[in-house]
């Protein structure tokens, strides 16, 4: 029955060569995909010769895929040190800023510490001189009161 049917279509619609098997069809749908390029709309080869196509193009593209991919993730590594090399480079300059600026500080901080010190002695040495003379002049005098700074 079924090679019936095939019969009567290929009596109708003709027979057509797959341009890439060989292998001659009946020139109808099922057997060919279609397009517009062609007098009759219908591809030169085969739906099976086409299919298998398509399948050697997409095992083709993801192997392309994944060593694309693998050399974008290599790419990307490097890019990553690269960038994590940098920010250490940046850290370690803003180190060297910090500790400069750190000991500018410290100097102008030490230098006035020194300098307050001087005085607080001087002063403290004087208010000391000068309240053991006045405690001394007080009892000289007679007159027994302390008094504090």
């Amino acid at each position: 029955m079924n090679i019936e049917i095939l019969m009567d279509k290929v009596e109708t619609y003709g027979v057509k060569k797959c341009s890439k098997c060989g292998i001659e069809f009946p020139n109808i749908k099922e057997y060919f995909y279609q397009t517009t390029g062609t007098k009759d709309g219908l591809r030169t080869d085969c739906k099976r010769c086409q299919d298998t196509q398509k399948l050697r193009k997409k095992i083709s593209y993801l192997k392309e895929l994944e060593t694309v991919e693998a050399a974008k993730a290599k790419e990307a590594e490097i890019k990553e040190l690269k960038r994590i090399i940098e920010k250490g480079n940046q850290e370690r300059k803003n180190l060297e800023n910090i500790i400069a600026m750190t000991d500018e500080r410290n100097e102008t901080l030490s230098d006035t510490a020194a300098k307050f010190s001087e005085k607080y002695l001087r002063s403290h040495k004087w208010n000391y001189v000068l309240g053991g003379g006045l405690a001394m002049l007080i009892i000289g005098i007679g007159i027994i009161h302390f008094c504090r700074f």
